[in-house]
């Protein structure tokens, strides 16, 4: 492939790219993991779900890791700080393919078990949060917010044990402020003026340079884990070195070869499985991503139901 071919191949995957990053919206995890490193958007959506406009966060980490007492990792969306000295844990789930009750009863264990020093008293043990937003609706009962607390089935009375679990979701709109913000979630374009922090970082993560750079990587990154995964499946010798980065000089003309096949045909089928992943998220087209990978809908919707 001579240099321009190679150059408007880039050109092209760059394009889709952009496509794809321009039609996400602010609850899809990629988007939603880069808002959420900016502690403005995070404090904009607690203040309204919480209800509480005097709510201010000390640190948000997107994307944080912790692990249980038997190492196994928990990957937490938005793990926040507040500034009362609580915790607070922003969960997004699409897909109502889990049991999302006793997901947040687990990573709120490993959350409690993360913050207790040792020695430390009960009493002390800092009050949590869990927000879990969802495209569904987890009790099926009509309602946009569902605040969840223990209590004693006996009487009624509220067991204060320092965790609050609200579920909110963007199946129902009641009207009110948090069903408002539910609907600008789903959208690829925020203009409501009640939520400036969500507007300005969803647009500046698809309109600037820095946004387009940063967002472009990341789709990018899972196409490549999705390629090399391709590639580590492929049986021929030379498929699977040509997966490898900085081949050592002397490989033979057919390992070349199988190299050069490798990245290209990894390269496909990573893209080819972002495009089937964005379509089962419900944020891209089918029409529109079988276009793009050169298929007929008919033949594209095979693999999505595959």
């Amino acid at each position: 492939m001579d240099n321009e071919s190679k150059a408007d191949e880039e050109r092209r995957h760059r394009l889709e790219v952009e496509s794809i990053v321009a039609r996400l919206r602010a609850i899809d995890d990629i988007m939603f993991r880069k808002l959420c490193e900016n502690i403005a958007f995070v404090e904009e959506i607690l203040r309204v779900i919480l209800e509480d406009d005097k709510i201010t966060i000390v640190e948000v980490i997107p994307q944080d890791s912790i692990q249980n007492l038997r190492g196994r990792s928990v990957i937490l969306d938005a793990y926040c700080k507040l500034g009362n000295g609580s915790y607070c844990n922003v969960e997004v789930q699409r897909s109502d393919s889990d049991d999302h009750f006793r997901r947040v009863r687990y990573h709120a264990a490993c959350i409690t078990a993360n913050v207790v020093d040792p020695g430390e008293q009960f009493e002390q043990v800092d009050d949590l949060v869990v927000v879990y937003i969802s495209e569904f609706d987890p009790f099926d009962e009509g309602r946009t917010v569902y605040h969840v607390r223990n209590m004693v089935e006996e009487t009624g009375r509220a067991v204060l044990d320092g965790l609050r679990e609200i579920y909110v979701n963007t199946k129902h709109n009641d009207g009110s402020e948090i069903a408002e913000l539910m609907q600008c979630l789903l959208e690829p374009v925020v203009t409501n003026p009640k939520f400036p922090a969500l507007a300005q970082e969803l647009q500046a993560e698809k309109g600037n340079v820095k946004g387009d750079e940063s967002m472009c990587k990341l789709v990018e990154e899972y196409a490549q884990k999705r390629a090399k995964e391709y590639g580590e499946q492929q049986k021929a010798e030379g498929l699977i070195e040509g997966r490898k980065e900085g081949i050592k000089e002397g490989i033979k003309e057919g390992r070349e070869e199988g190299r050069k096949e490798g990245i290209k045909e990894g390269k496909t089928a990573g893209i080819l499985e972002t495009l089937v992943s964005l379509v089962k998220e419900k944020s891209l087209d089918p029409v529109d991503a079988a276009r793009k990978a050169n298929m007929s809908e008919s033949e594209f919707m095979k693999l999505v139901q595959g």
